[in-house]
């Protein structure tokens, strides 16, 4: 047969393919098909969260459904996205969406689902999904871990893109001989600034600093760091913690600081220092972070209730609440103010942790628990604001019944990223909620994965989520060498930081 003799066959059983696919993705004829009882059973669930119009694109699982699917998600404007299968799964182009989501900013799309039964086509209940019209920015930066207590593990720094799937590392347990890459990470304000706490009993333990792409380890462990917006100093938490266990609570864990104090490292000093009026010993002050305008740095204190000791569980423990305060500081000649109450615990009822100041600099994102500072541990941590010119606070209205704690802005103002375990009480996962013009937060929504599995199946925390408007400036590669080859530059603890009977090596090498 000649290739003009068979070509004609050829194209038609193409065509009827594609015709075929067309009808297989296509929706049921009848679109007055009956509600099947109660809402489709999406995993993981969906509660109406807000979507940033650069999210990518929600997967879902439909939980025990077996029978062909076929759904459409269409906005008022833009292309539907129409797809049918009978795995129970619904997987959208990623293209296709991002263009979908450009199309309805500030408005909404409709998700319908149809169900092949026995006795023909049924609906699920129509889901509405909201999009705002501001983006958040683009990078997420986590630590993701297994379960763990007393070892580190395995464990990692991850950055995620969240216009896509895309994560990659930044630093991993492995790379250091199963070290810790610590939590405690930050980016400044200004984005060619990096911090990175670092633990190994093989490579020494310490904090990588970045600096307009140079990477230098800097040889003190050094505490929930936060960059002045100028970028040309920085300030953290110097302290000793201390965990232990008990079988009189749902959470076993207590961890808390014996001591901790707050300093300062500015570019080119290569030294802590200390902020003269935190010389008192009696008070432990913890979690800095600064105003937007550099003018005031906020954190948390309180009294130490207990005698000095190196013995865990201290005295009086559970009675230990912070405070949030203020203090003011002058860039240009380097002094600072007095500490000033913002709100204190008594006047909130719990302890107050973890403050974060919105972009605008009119209120504060904070935790607040019954006791401690460590409020991942505590059931009944809460996020709340408070207004800082008329100190009113309240309790934000997207907390579950779970733990919901560390949070971060996006430098828009407009989105909230937090860590909850509320989708099983167990795992700690990243939540970005929306936040209106007028400071209102909305229903928050899970972040999306490539396998909606993964977040319900799979046994990992996601710690201290921190937005990044740009990515971490290193590979991990290059942090690893960096951790692995370099002794790293001695930063000496001020004499007011050190332990008793220690030397200022010494004392570097054991704070935290």
């Amino acid at each position: 047969m000649s290739r003009r003799r068979w070509l004609p066959p050829l194209l038609l059983l193409l065509a009827l393919g594609v015709a075929a696919t067309q009808r297989r993705v296509g929706l049921p004829l009848d679109s007055a098909a009956p509600e099947v009882c109660g809402s489709a059973p999406l995993q993981p669930p969906y509660s109406g969260g807000v979507l940033p119009p650069n999210i990518a694109p929600l997967h879902w699982d439909l939980a025990g459904v077996r029978q062909e699917v076929r759904a459409e998600l269409a906005g008022a404007a833009g292309r539907p996205l129409r797809l049918a299968t009978r795995r129970g799964t619904l997987r959208w182009p990623a293209g296709a969406w991002r263009r979908l989501l450009e199309a309805n900013r500030g408005g909404h799309l409709t998700l319908r689902l149809y169900l092949r039964g026995s006795e023909g086509w049924q609906r699920y209940q129509t889901v509405q999904l909201p999009v705002a019209s501001e983006p958040c920015d683009p990078y997420l930066v986590y630590r993701k871990l297994r379960p763990l207590h007393n070892t580190f593990g395995s464990l990692g720094i991850f950055e995620r893109q969240l216009s896509s799937f895309r994560e990659r590392p930044i630093l991993l347990s492995r790379q250091m001989d199963n070290g810790c890459a610590n939590c405690h990470f930050s980016q400044g304000p200004q984005t060619n600034r990096f911090l990175l706490g670092i633990r190994s009993d093989t490579f020494g333990s310490g904090t990588i600093l970045g600096v307009d792409g140079q990477a230098t380890k800097l040889a003190t462990r050094l505490g929930y760091p936060t960059w002045h917006p100028s970028g040309q100093l920085f300030c953290c938490t110097v302290n000793k913690v201390v965990q232990w266990f008990h079988p009189a609570a749902q959470e076993s864990r207590e961890v808390l600081d014996l001591s901790s104090s707050l300093a300062y490292y500015r570019l080119g000093q290569e030294q802590l220092e200390t902020i003269p009026a935190f010389s008192a010993k009696d008070r432990l002050l913890t979690f800095a972070t600064w105003s937007p305008d550099g003018r005031w740095l906020y954190y948390c204190a309180t009294k130490t209730p207990w005698k000095p000791t190196r013995v865990a569980p201290p005295e009086h423990y559970d009675q230990l609440r912070f405070s949030l305060e203020r203090i003011s500081y002058d860039l240009a000649s380097n002094t600072w103010g007095r500490p000033e109450v913002v709100l204190s615990a008594q006047q909130a009822g719990g302890s107050l942790l973890q403050p974060k100041v919105a972009p605008d600099g009119r209120r504060l994102v904070f935790t607040i628990c019954d006791y401690g500072a460590f409020p991942i541990h505590r059931p009944e941590a809460d996020l709340a604001v408070v207004d800082l010119a008329t100190r009113r606070w309240r309790r934000l209205r997207i907390n579950s019944s779970t733990a919901d704690t560390w949070h971060s802005f996006s430098s828009n103002g407009r989105w909230l990223v937090f860590s909850s375990k509320r989708l099983n009480g167990l795992f700690v996962k990243p939540y970005l909620a929306y936040l209106d013009a007028a400071g209102e937060e909305h229903e928050p929504l899970l972040l999306p994965e490539r396998t909606p599995a993964v977040h319900q199946t799979l046994t990992l925390s996601y710690n201290l989520p921190e937005f990044a408007a740009q990515p971490v400036p290193y590979t991990n590669r290059e942090l690893g060498e960096l951790v692995r080859e370099s002794k790293g530059v001695d930063v000496p603890l001020p004499a007011p930081l050190r332990p008793k009977d220690a030397s200022p090596g010494a004392a570097a090498a054991n704070a935290r």
